[in-house]
């Protein structure tokens, strides 16, 4: 070592420019020796290509603002030693970034060390980038996106998972997944099987903040950065009520294809049954062997069980004291369709139904298991259909069994209620009422053909027209002592329900406001439960006088008409009671006729045509068979071939 204190200033820059070219060579970075004049006296050989100049090119000489710019003027940089960011273009014609640290190296000279920091300023700026990018679609997306910490914790959240959550973003930060789970959800279990299967996805019942339930789709991704995860979410409560309501349709729609085949089974099934045991029994076994029936049980109006299918007698001995056979809904009808509760039901019924086989009348009550919990309007109104069908054919069958009877009990009812619609019309016209004929209509009418007694047709009319569930009333006959109406009458009357009961209809007549109702019935029980069916639906009624008839031989024809239609009989019973058949001049004409049913001229015709052809055959046959008998059956009780004619 030798001591350079005293050797002049030149001499120490020549050692200077004697640095050990081998540490030279094996700098990586740029590094400068720049006095303070800014000339450079020494730089590494890779000075020159990083900043702009050819591998063999020397910068010592050059000032150093011609290398780096005016901006590294040592005047300006050298006064405090800094650390800047020094752009430059290479050799290569790339733009290259440096950290340059400018620091005094004594004795007026100034060391320039650059780093090349190109690669990490692309990074960051990438980095940047790709937050932005990030943040734009994070924010954007039209789905709920949410980031959580390793504990389940919200670290951040879209505007769209502020929607869903009902929450602004400060408040559903640092919020748990847990808390807007079910009560029911696992939730450390499921928050490790997704940090250990890294993603997931399924459905989600999110409990918003204020108590609303939705469901949403979500699909999750474990560490998308380190120790956060993103989940996205998208609210498909709609879209899953539109997929039930989807299904329950096409499962209604199924069931109603099964139901209209059960009418049209049913139907069938009750039209080759000739007894009340067999009608019933096959009604049982139909609705048994459809879908969705598991038992069917027909109960009568004073709860004894008529048939059933598909149920145990320890089964049926439970439900049925819980069906109201004598149950009545608005207007005082019976309603066609009710629920039945019964707890203890098998497991296969999800809910049982009582079906009334007469909204007039406690005539009986079909009770169905069904595997479906509720009815649609559709299904209540088929049920509600082959319920009153069912109760017409056992009217029917009764009715047959009544005319065919050696013996009847007659028995003449009163109701002493105002507010009946005979009772109604005596008092409002101040005369005595007589009905001459009751025929069914559609839709739960009933067309009555009522006589006032010594009354003027307008004074009839205005005084009909005034009742509730009179919907239309023309007069038909006024001979000036007396008035014959036409009543379309809705809801139930008296005659009505006694017929639906099986009764055979003989009389009715109103006078102030009391009326009386003569009927024929079987003998035996079926008087006594006759009689407590007609006090169930009219507390009013009394039975003032009962006897016992013999009936006499048979008319000379059977006018039964079992190959007429109800239809046809209904327009024949009308046209006869309108005066359709009076001559030479009639009371009714064809076309009113066929208004008051809400059918066209040729319908009403057609029935008509059809229905008078069954029965004048019919009488024919009769005729034949007569003539043929041995004996005069002339000189017989009502063996002139005339009868009298039933009010029903």
């Amino acid at each position: 070592m030798r001591e350079q204190t005293e050797r002049p200033h030149e001499d120490r820059i020549g050692g200077a420019e004697a640095f050990p070219s081998l540490v030279a060579d094996h700098l990586p970075d740029p590094v400068l020796l720049v006095t303070d004049t800014g000339v450079i006296r020494w730089a590494t050989p890779s000075a020159g290509p990083a900043f702009g100049r050819p591998s063999d090119w020397s910068l010592v000489g050059e000032r150093v603002t011609a290398v780096l710019g005016g901006a590294y003027d040592p005047g300006r940089v050298h006064a405090v030693a800094s650390d800047a960011r020094l752009t430059t273009t290479d050799v290569t014609g790339e733009t290259r970034t440096f950290r340059l640290t400018i620091a005094p190296a004594g004795d007026g000279y100034y060391l320039y060390v650059a780093r090349d920091v190109t690669n990490l300023v692309d990074a960051a700026a990438t980095a940047d980038a790709e937050r932005a990018r990030f943040r734009a679609v994070f924010d954007g997306a039209l789905d709920a996106l949410v980031l959580a910490d390793d504990d389940g914790r919200y670290v951040d959240a879209n505007p769209a998972a502020c929607e869903l959550f009902g929450l602004s973003r400060a408040a559903l930060l640092g919020k748990s997944i847990a808390a807007f789970a079910p009560p029911a959800f696992d939730f450390d279990a499921a928050w490790a099987s997704f940090l250990d299967a890294g993603e997931q996805s399924g459905t989600f019942t999110l409990r918003r903040a204020d108590g609303e339930r939705r469901v949403v789709e979500f699909s999750a991704v474990a560490d998308v950065r380190p120790h956060e995860h993103l989940a996205v979410l998208r609210d498909v409560t709609d879209r899953e009520a539109d997929r039930r309501t989807l299904e329950r349709q096409r499962d209604e729609l199924a069931r109603l294809v099964d139901l209209d085949d059960l009418l049209r089974g049913v139907t069938r099934q009750v039209s080759n049954r000739t007894t009340p045991s067999e009608t019933l029994d096959a009604v049982c076994l139909a609705f048994v062997a459809a879908p969705h029936y598991e038992f069917a049980v027909v109960v009568s109006a004073f709860g004894d069980v008529l048939a059933r299918a598909g149920l145990s007698p320890d089964d049926v001995d439970d439900v049925v004291p819980r069906v109201e056979t004598d149950r009545r809904g608005d207007g005082d009808a019976f309603p066609a369709v009710g629920r039945v509760e019964w707890p203890n039901a098998p497991a296969s019924v999800a809910a049982v139904y009582a079906v009334s086989m007469s909204r007039e009348a406690p005539t009986g009550t079909l009770v169905l298991g069904c595997g479906v919990d509720r009815l649609t309007d559709r299904e209540r109104d088929v049920l509600a259909e082959i319920g009153q069908m069912v109760g017409q054919v056992l009217a029917g069958q009764e009715a047959r069994r009544l005319l065919a009877a050696d013996r009847v009990v007659r028995l003449q009812f009163r109701f002493d209620d105002p507010d009946l619609l005979y009772s109604r019309v005596s008092l409002e016209t101040g005369a005595v009422v007589s009905v001459a004929e009751v025929v069914p209509a559609d839709a739960g009418r009933a067309i009555h053909y009522v006589t006032v007694g010594e009354t003027p047709a307008e004074v009839a009319v205005d005084a009909a027209s005034s009742l509730d569930g009179v919907e239309r009333v023309r007069s038909v006959s006024d001979d000036g002592g007396h008035t014959t109406l036409e009543l379309v009458v809705s809801g139930g009357t008296p005659v009505r329900s006694l017929a639906e009961l099986g009764a055979h209809v003989r009389s009715v007549t109103a006078d102030a406001g009391r009326c009386d109702v003569v009927v024929e019935v079987l003998p035996g029980d079926n008087v006594k439960h006759f009689a407590s069916a007609v006090k169930s639906r009219y507390p009013s009624a009394s039975v003032v006088r009962k006897r016992t008839l013999s009936r006499q031989e048979s008319a000379p024809w059977n006018a039964s008409g079992d190959d007429v239609t109800s239809r046809q009989r209904a327009v024949l019973r009308a046209a006869y009671s309108a005066g359709y058949y009076d001559w030479p001049r009639r009371r009714t004409t064809g076309t009113e006729l066929a208004d008051t049913f809400g059918v066209s001229s040729a319908t009403l015709h057609q029935h008509l045509r059809v229905g008078e052809g069954k029965v004048v055959g019919a009488y024919l046959r009769a005729a034949d068979r007569l003539e043929t008998e041995p004996g005069d059956r002339g000189d017989e009780p009502g063996g002139n071939g005339r009868g009298g004619r039933s009010a029903t």
